[in-house]
């Protein structure tokens, strides 16, 4: 019987995580001088930059105990021309050195502004071909319900969903440490307005996932019943929960919106910003834990790939 891959769970989500935190963390840093000063916009952005490398990093390591030779993972490179898994390594590999760079620029030379923006476009590029290359190592022909669109869209939402949650959290936690500072006020607004809105695409794009597979599993023959069967009846309190949270991110980040379209101080809408990651994270992990507890495979086996 199926059952839950901890390691598995906590690398993709926390892959994602990462990429999706990264992303908007390039963006900010693009923008943000129209709304800051320099110098206060830099310190805000820096504390969330150097948080991705040991997020990272902790991925990795929990995707080794998913391995019966952890010290053989390097094998994983020998097939590039053909293996999707040996593209996904490679790719997240080479995201995590240029990402290590890319902090070595705020650190080292931040007033490099236009080194740092274009070599931050080439890192988040290799970083959405990592995501892709994840994606496609899920799509097998082996296993019929995870071989859907759903998939591809609910690695997507969990990457728009986790990783503006975070840098939102981290920002919120700055900007209370640097209150004093008022031209700080204008920038993490317009970020938690956007914010807002990526939260409510990324659950849209959970909430079609989550129905697409339903619908594709109750027509995919015996697979899809069992899987079904497993989500439903063997699982039916984790979905509940999952669809439940799913729904409380939605209200949440609306009430980000209602809050900041009455012109509310960005202090009074951190709490929301904070219970906003701290639930995304756990209908994320309930949703991943899931997605891999109930993955029925061919029986009798067909062509894997």
């Amino acid at each position: 019987m199926p059952a839950f891959d901890w390691p598995l769970t906590l690398f993709t989500l926390i892959t994602q995580l990462t990429l999706g935190a990264f992303a908007v963390l390039w963006v900010t840093d693009l923008f943000a001088r129209q709304l800051a000063e320099p110098r206060e916009q830099e310190y805000l952005t820096t504390i969330a930059v150097w948080l991705l490398g040991p997020l990272m990093a902790t991925g990795f390591l929990a995707s080794m105990f998913h391995l019966g030779d952890p010290l053989s993972a390097y094998r994983a490179l020998a097939n590039l021309e053909a293996s999707w898994l040996s593209r996904e390594v490679f790719f997240l590999g080479l995201f995590f050195a240029m990402g290590a760079v890319y902090a070595a620029l705020w650190w080292r030379w931040r007033e490099k502004f236009t080194l740092r923006a274009t070599y931050g476009a080439v890192v988040a590029i290799v970083g959405a071909l990592g995501l892709a290359a994840m994606i496609a190592l899920y799509l097998l022909p082996a296993v019929p319900t995870w071989n859907l669109l759903s998939t591809p869209l609910a690695f997507l939402a969990s990457a728009l969903l986790l990783g503006p949650a975070f840098v939102g959290a981290v920002f919120a936690a700055t900007y209370r440490r640097f209150h004093a500072a008022i031209t700080l006020e204008p920038l993490i607004g317009v970020h938690l307005r956007y914010m807002a809105v990526t939260l409510l695409i990324g659950a849209a794009l959970a909430g079609a996932a989550l129905g697409l597979y339903m619908w594709s599993a109750a027509r995919d023959g015996i697979e899809g019943t069992a899987s079904l069967a497993l989500l439903l009846q063997e699982n039916g309190l984790l979905f509940t929960v999952r669809v439940v949270l799913l729904g409380v991110v939605v209200v949440l980040a609306v009430a980000v919106l209602v809050r900041l379209g009455r012109r509310a101080s960005v202090s009074r809408v951190i709490p929301l910003v904070w219970g906003l990651f701290a639930t995304i994270v756990a209908t994320e992990l309930v949703g991943r834990l899931l997605f891999y507890a109930t993955a029925v495979p061919l029986r009798p086996p067909g062509q894997f790939f």
